[in-house]
């Protein structure tokens, strides 16, 4: 019998600021009057859900997947550095750290304080999951702004910035996945990784007859696995990685235009077409199989 992994929610940050802080998504609402009670409901209900089904149901695997952004400053100015560190709290600890049995870090940002007053004498916001995914696409550059209220912070984009950008407009560095896992290291008894998404949405693809080649591609995931593999040698439990996504998909609101996909789909044919990195990815697994020291050595690669 196959072991069955459950995750109850999915990068909950992104559902609350997008459809509950910036009206991105559905529901369509803005601000923090609507993102705070959302965010803490969410929170909360990760936390129920699991404990919820590990009751009915021991043999399950359980954990909930995050969207971790690394952020660094502008500069170095004081400033900047207390901008950074407020994106930094809600980017990437608001959501882990009470999962994993932290305290929510509601200190530093005074409107995030008030989820107290939705606080219940027995809200359980912890959960002993079993592994927790991680999902890493970008890094932001932060600035402090007056003109942003209650956060005092801003994005610096990557193309005011001269970066490689994607077609998300995120900058193009796969190797920023070190910072998360720098950031991993700090939690006392992590459960075990996945990296539940990791991908880059590229437009220089070329096509030469039946085949498209995406070498932007293939060189992002030849570093990305670089780094994974080198922070399993360290020590972090990395069991296993998946790639974003197989086929060109439906990304949300900018629908079909970012390409993600491994395989190129014709929309009128529906015919589908293994791209570089899909046949890179077939022939690295192949030869991780074929040789037994280097399966060894990268055993959470899967």
């Amino acid at each position: 019998d196959r072991v069955q992994y459950w995750i109850p929610l999915n990068e909950p940050l992104v559902f609350t600021s997008a459809g509950y802080l910036l009206g991105m998504h559905a529901p369509g609402r803005k601000g923090f009057s609507q993102f705070i009670p959302a965010a803490y409901h969410a929170i909360l209900a990760n936390a129920s859900a699991g404990n919820l089904i590990k009751s009915l149901n021991g043999n399950l695997k359980v954990g909930s997947s995050f969207s971790l952004t690394p952020t660094i400053p502008l500069n170095q100015n004081k400033r900047h550095l207390k901008a950074q560190n407020k994106i930094n709290k809600v980017l990437n600890h608001l959501f882990l750290d009470p999962y994993l049995g932290n305290k929510l870090p509601i200190e530093e940002i005074k409107v995030l304080r008030k989820m107290e007053k939705y606080f219940e004498p027995n809200d359980m916001l912890s959960f002993k999951a079993d592994f927790i995914g991680i999902q890493k696409y970008t890094q932001e550059v932060i600035k402090h702004s007056w003109f942003k209220p209650y956060v005092q912070a801003d994005v610096v984009p990557s193309k005011k910035r001269a970066k490689p950008t994607s077609q998300m407009n995120w900058e193009i560095i796969p190797e920023a996945i070190e910072k998360v896992f720098e950031q991993l290291k700090q939690y006392p008894n992590l459960p075990n990784v996945y990296i539940t998404e990791c991908g880059v949405p590229l437009e220089n693809e070329e096509r030469s007859g039946q085949k498209v080649y995406d070498m932007g591609r293939v060189n992002y995931y030849e570093k990305y696995l670089q780094c994974v593999e080198s922070s399993i040698q360290q020590g972090l439990p990395i069991k296993g990685l998946f790639f974003w996504t197989l086929h060109d998909n439906f990304e949300w609101a900018n629908g079909y235009t970012p390409k993600f996909g491994l395989l190129k789909i014709d929309r009128r044919t529906q015919k589908r077409t293994l791209k570089h990195s899909a046949t890179w990815i077939r022939d690295m697994i192949k030869e991780l199989k074929d040789e037994p020291v280097i399966k060894k050595e990268r055993q959470g690669i899967k």
